[in-house]
């Protein structure tokens, strides 16, 4: 896949000392009532500000899985998990989670501890949350599909004119679908 990688991004790869770190936004229900609420979080101990993104500083209370490329384009999954507070797990519980959107990045800090960009590594939907209670705190897995995942499943329509009445109701560009399905067009003859 091809990459987007600024000049500072690309010196930071290249330094002598590499700062990297991971950033991740993920779309929740809302613990206040209605909608839903991206969550921007990264591995560092402070706010990052990507462009017009900050991100909340989770530190170790926050990891990612690796993501493997294929050439074949074949989709493969991402796994985050985080120490989740009590309020949190109530809403990840008792709300939709499933099908929301979930974007990863890598990036490098300068210096100066600022950002010298990301780029996005894993772009796809949330499938799965697991709960893992430990003494200390309570981890939540969240498992994401690439989005890739949706080209392989079927949408069960046919080009009919049934089917496209369905939701297009005044639509009549399949109503002779029937009637030339079986039809012998001869092709340069006269």
């Amino acid at each position: 896949m091809a990459r987007n990688i600024t000049t500072d991004l690309s010196n930071e790869f290249s330094a002598d000392t590499l700062r990297p770190y991971y950033a991740c936004k993920v779309t929740f229900p809302n613990i206040q009532g209605s909608g839903d609420v991206v969550y921007k979080m990264w591995t560092g101990n402070f706010p990052l500000t990507v462009g017009s993104d900050t991100f909340e500083g989770l530190g170790e209370f926050i990891s990612v899985s690796d993501v493997s490329e294929t050439s074949d384009m074949s989709a493969s999954g991402l796994s985050i998990s985080i120490v989740a507070n009590p309020t949190f797990l109530t809403v990840l519980r008792d709300k939709q989670y499933q099908g929301k959107s979930v974007e990863a990045f890598v990036g490098a800090l300068a210096d100066d501890n600022t950002s010298a960009g990301q780029f996005k590594f894993f772009e796809g939907f949330a499938d799965q949350l697991l709960f893992s209670m430990q003494p200390e705190a309570c981890i939540v897995t969240l498992k994401a599909e690439n989005k890739l995942i949706r080209l392989s499943k079927s949408s069960n329509r046919y080009y009919t004119h049934q089917d496209q009445r369905t939701e297009h109701f005044t639509d009549k560009g399949l109503e002779f679908v029937n009637v030339i399905q079986d039809q012998e067009v001869l092709w340069g003859r006269t």
